[in-house]
């Protein structure tokens, strides 16, 4: 699939470094100092298996080596200068390496499309769980009883939803809600 794929977008990596241009099928990274912040930058193909699929890429097992990775890992994703928020990054055998879906409200913000070649940044979220979620898992036994129930990745799949809420309150709602806990006591203000 590398060596068919043609960028609709030649231009996407105008003013890259010596090094880094786009030619040939090999999707070597790009080699980078050591960065002690987990940070990798690369250049990948955008591709997609079929029409009714997510389009994603795929970054090379021996690229992530120093992240010494066991299982589905939350990123924090830059393509060229769109930053794509966090994405779930999972390992692919079959292909020697870790992908990730790339949304199309995703590849429309950035003006992505199949087949472009892009420098990718990849950074390691935080795995810290969010406030109001650690704060009802204190608070609550009832709470903890059930988190701990929870497998890793349904876990995981609770932290993002709730971090991805704008407001307090809808971070605590759905914390609630996601480990079937009624709402919240109602608190009363003195006067």
């Amino acid at each position: 699939m590398h060596g068919s794929v043609v960028s609709r977008n030649p231009s996407k990596l105008e003013g890259a470094p010596e090094g880094q241009a786009c030619r040939g099928a090999s999707l070597r990274p790009v080699p980078r100092a050591p960065d002690t912040r987990h940070v990798i930058t690369t250049v990948v193909v955008i591709e997609r298996k079929d029409d009714s699929l997510p389009a994603f890429v795929v970054l090379p097992e021996e690229l992530l080596a120093p992240w010494s990775l066991s299982g589905t890992t939350m990123v924090e994703v830059t393509v060229e200068s769109t930053d794509l928020g966090r994405r779930s990054l999972k390992h692919w055998p079959q292909r020697s390496g870790w992908f990730m879906n790339l949304t199309a409200p995703q590849m429309a913000a950035a003006s992505l499309g199949v087949g472009d070649r892009v420098r990718l940044t990849v950074k390691r979220a935080s795995t810290e769980i969010p406030p109001e979620l650690s704060g009802l898992l204190a608070e609550e036994p009832e709470a903890s009883e059930r988190w701990e129930r929870l497998s890793e990745a349904r876990r995981r799949a609770v932290c993002e939803h709730v971090r991805e809420a704008k407001r307090a309150a809808t971070r605590e709602t759905r914390a609630r809600k996601a480990l079937g806990l009624g709402p919240a006591p109602s608190r009363i203000r003195e006067c």
